[in-house]
């Protein structure tokens, strides 16, 4: 009978290391998963997620994923983040952890860019984006500039986006990138 392997496991030491930002070496850049919401700082998530899969079982929407390592990752490529908080409610281990009546804790912090393949960036009318964006975030702006043949192209105002996700996955061109900025949560909470 064959072993089955798991190779997230493997593919966990094949990331490029995660040094902290003011430490950084040349040629080696920082790279951190994104988290499901209302996550620790990375490395208290690491030290407190049990990798028990609660969360992945709990997500309605099927985003949060096994990765690396077997700790759970967003792939906003499957879909939107609705912060319904069931990963969180599942989470024993307190690795995701909202603070009590504190609805303004944002469920994380992602810088979001739209690259150069952006369909309209490359004068093909598109606005995938901004048609499914809820909070009204994206907006699609006219250069400014006098250009020929000139067409709207896509705006984050970060102060409105939630970060849910719904543009990645509809981007038709793939442009559309998330990456994890900062926890919402900066200390481990203390439980009784």
């Amino acid at each position: 009978m064959m072993a089955t392997i798991d190779h997230s496991k493997r593919a966990f030491f094949r990331r490029p290391s995660r040094l902290k930002e003011n430490n950084k070496q040349p040629g080696v850049s920082f790279v951190s998963p994104q988290r499901p919401p209302w996550a620790l700082t990375e490395s208290l998530f690491v030290d407190n997620c049990s990798r028990c899969n609660e969360c992945v079982l709990a997500c309605e929407e099927e985003i949060i994923i096994k990765g690396d390592g077997g700790f759970p990752e967003i792939d906003f490529q499957r879909g939107e983040c609705t912060f319904c908080e069931a990963c969180v409610n599942a989470c024993e281990t307190k690795a995701l952890y909202k603070q009590p009546n504190n609805n303004d804790q944002a469920p994380f912090y992602f810088d979001i860019t739209i690259d150069d393949r952006c369909l309209a960036k490359q004068k093909i009318h598109c606005q995938s984006c901004k048609d499914v964006c809820d909070s009204r975030a994206i907006d699609m702006l006219w250069p400014t500039t006098n250009t020929i043949a000139a067409i709207q192209t896509p705006f984050i105002r970060d102060s409105d986006c939630t970060s849910c996700g719904a543009c990645v996955s509809t981007c038709p061109s793939q442009s559309i990138h998330i990456s994890p900025s900062h926890s919402p949560n900066t200390i481990f909470p203390k439980t009784t």
